[in-house]
């Protein structure tokens, strides 16, 4: 949102973590960063590429900050002084708001309203991994991440398909925990024989695939920078029925139309001990988050 980037470039200081500041992170180097910045990467040659530190250090991520933690743990934000808070909880209302207009509750679905139906009903301790899409980039600005290793989240634009995969690798390396995939339907059909290599390995895991008929974020540019008609790249005179599919390889299939049952059913699915493919029909014609988030 535009609050959060006036946030970031009034203040004080920044500190960069894991970071190459690429084009599609700063929105081609626009994003403004304060003059006092500490850019912590593994590569070298990200340093002073799109921004000047004032520090640069070349380590990893997680050294890094827990070097931080040890070296500030004596340190704390004055008694009384709660304008930082204030400031970070001013950001927080501005999205809410922003994204008021877009929350629905007759089908078919927001992504919006999907996501945040799958957040409250998917434990904090599940472990979530999650396909490139439209859908994803709004899940960044409404689906929580719960801590640590529990949110696998794709880099760039070059990832899709890898939801599903990463969530069977994610099961396999922790069979004691739950594991939900976030998936759209063009991703997942990206990578759909991993289904049955779900079913056919005993993998237990959870599969949401919201379903608009549509590359929705490649219609979207094609019509905006291109001119083609909306739509341009869905699919909507062949749709696919995802829970007949995945009956066919011999998962659990359901269909969640509506909030209410997108809570319901996945919460059984996610108990179950079984892989189950949860169908979430989401609306297509709805604005990317990009262009929405903006404005």
């Amino acid at each position: 949102a535009p609050e959060l980037f006036e946030l970031l470039a009034d203040a004080d200081a920044a500190l960069a973590a894991g970071t190459d500041f690429d084009a599609v992170a700063t929105r081609a180097w626009s994003v403004d960063v304060p003059e006092s910045l500490v850019h912590v990467t593994l590569e070298p040659a990200d340093l002073a590429t799109g921004y000047e530190p004032t520090v640069g250090i070349v380590a990893d991520a997680a050294v890094a900050l827990s070097a931080l933690e040890s070296a500030l743990e004596d340190r704390a934000v004055p008694a009384g002084d709660d304008d930082a808070r204030e400031r970070a909880d001013e950001v927080r209302r501005a999205t809410r708001d922003r994204l008021a207009g877009l929350r629905t509750s007759s089908p078919p679905l927001s992504s919006v309203s999907a996501l945040e139906a799958v957040r409250e009903a998917v434990p904090r301790e599940a472990i979530v991994t999650v396909d490139a899409g439209g859908f994803r980039v709004w899940g960044l600005n409404v689906f929580e991440a719960a801590g640590p290793r529990s949110y696998v989240n794709p880099g760039s634009w070059a990832t899709m398909g890898t939801g599903l995969p990463s969530g069977i690798g994610a099961q396999l390396a922790n069979p004691d925990d739950d594991v939900v995939v976030l998936t759209g339907d063009g991703g997942l059909m990206m990578c759909v024989h991993e289904l049955h290599t779900a079913i056919a390995e005993d993998v237990p895991l959870t599969v949401v695939v919201f379903v608009n008929e549509d590359y929705a974020i490649i219609s979207d540019d094609a019509a905006r920078n291109y001119g083609l008609d909306a739509g341009e790249y869905g699919w909507s005179d062949a749709p696919i029925d995802f829970v007949a599919l995945a009956d066919s390889l011999g998962l659990r299939a359901e269909r969640a139309a509506t909030t209410t049952e997108i809570q319901s059913q996945l919460a059984s699915a996610i108990d179950a001990d079984e892989p189950v493919v949860l169908a979430v029909p989401t609306d297509p014609p709805e604005p990317q988050a990009s262009d929405w988030m903006r404005d």
